[in-house]
């Protein structure tokens, strides 16, 4: 029976040994066999992996599936188990950063900056997310020594210049300006920020070629546009400068991200040749765009004397020179920020001032910055929803230039 078995094996076809050896020595076999080892090697590995490992790689795997939660906790489990373990931390910081947990990512970046010092871009990173938190003065010092590391890193350029803006180091923020157009030759937009920064500063003299070579590039650039006639307004008082400064201006005041400021300097432009009741309708609406801006009150004010219209002149000025205040006042309390960054009342007053005057993305700072110091407390709750319907109701005033552009309002402005 056993010989007919076999038998049957050798002259019905194939034996089933035959076809096996057939199969796994063929490239469909061969990858067969590398996949069961492949699982067999990775379910040893497993095995031998730590607990804390394990944890690692099954947050990986909740990642992604998009479960995120189920990540987080797996890594929490990760530091837990092996408190040395930098790897858990590394996933947590990019997990909240991702979802703009700003106060979980530092907290994970201040483990592995412990466990890990030299880890790629860690200072870097810490700077970002100290922004993100409203501590600006240890953004300042994780910007600054992120630099000295890497001179080149053009993000934390860019992140250190907005620093360097507050804290007026003009000359420093010119010279990184600089270095970032000279690591970015062919990209207007950063060519655009180092002119609108040198016409802030008043150095039209380096500011008017960079303007007009970006032109040459972009001749329907409307940054540009507006800084040619920046430039123009304040470098040359003659009919022909005033009259080439209203063209650049013209360009942009029916494209709504530009009509504030270039509404304001036409105002300006006909006040100065004379014309002020043709000014005034532009600095009309100019105040309507901007009703926070001290120069753009001071110039209607100016304006409407001209035209022979005191009533309106003595509330344009009285308008202007509450703002003047109300400015002096923001500032010392930035000061009292910069100073003590556990200064509650100060960042949330100033949280709630920003809010009045539509600049979300300075009162979202000191937004991070209250909710870390005092979370629970009902004024920080009453602000959060007060910044919430004004994101959804009203919207941001209209730049003065590109989105990354400082204040040129404040240039040759009203005094």
């Amino acid at each position: 029976m056993g010989e007919g078995g076999r038998g049957n094996e050798g002259t019905g076809g194939e034996g089933l040994n035959d076809r096996r050896r057939k199969f796994l020595t063929s490239p469909k076999g061969a990858f067969t066999l590398l996949a069961i080892a492949a699982v067999a090697w990775g379910l040893t590995l497993r095995s031998r992996m730590s607990p804390s490992a394990r944890h690692v790689e099954a947050g990986i795997e909740f990642t992604r599936k998009g479960k995120l939660l189920d990540a987080e906790k797996e890594w929490r489990n990760a530091t837990v188990q092996d408190p040395n373990n930098a790897l858990p931390w590394e996933y947590l910081a990019e997990s909240y950063s991702d979802i703009h947990n700003w106060q979980g990512a530092l907290e994970a970046l201040h483990h592995l900056e412990h466990l890990k010092p030299d880890s790629p871009h860690l200072q870097a990173r810490l700077a970002m997310v100290a922004m993100h938190t409203g501590d600006e003065m240890a953004a300042y010092k994780y910007a600054d020594s992120s630099l000295k590391l890497e001179p080149n890193d053009q993000y934390t350029i860019l992140l250190f210049c907005t620093l360097l803006a507050n804290t007026g180091e003009n000359q420093r923020r010119l010279d990184l300006l600089r270095h970032l157009v000279k690591l970015q030759p062919d990209k207007i937009e950063t060519q655009v920020l180092l002119a609108s920064t040198l016409t802030d500063k008043r150095q039209f003299d380096e500011a008017r070629p960079l303007v007009e070579q970006i032109l040459m590039k972009d001749p329907s650039n409307l940054d540009a546009s507006s800084l040619r006639g920046m430039i123009l307004l304040n470098t040359d008082s003659s009919p022909a400068g005033l009259k080439q400064a209203e063209t650049a201006f013209l360009k942009t005041v029916a494209t709504p991200h530009y009509a504030a400021f270039a509404h304001f300097n036409l105002g300006k432009i006909y006040k100065r040749m004379g014309k002020p009741k043709e000014a005034m309708p532009h600095l009309e609406e100019a105040v309507k765009l901007l009703p926070m801006r001290r120069e753009v009150w001071f110039e209607l004010a100016e304006a409407s004397s001209q035209a022979g219209q005191t009533a309106k002149s003595e509330a344009a000025r009285a308008q202007s020179e509450l703002l003047l205040r109300q400015e002096n006042a923001i500032k010392s309390l930035e000061k009292k920020c910069a100073t003590n960054p556990e200064d509650f009342d100060a960042h949330l007053e100033l949280t709630n001032r920003f809010i009045t005057r539509s600049e979300f993305h300075k009162a979202e700072i000191h937004m991070e910055r209250v909710k870390t110091l005092r979370p629970q407390d009902p004024r920080v709750q009453a602000a959060f929803q007060k910044l919430a319907a004004a994101e959804h109701t009203i919207p941001s005033p209209a730049n003065t230039g590109s989105s990354e552009t400082p204040d040129l309002l404040s240039t040759n402005g009203g005094r």
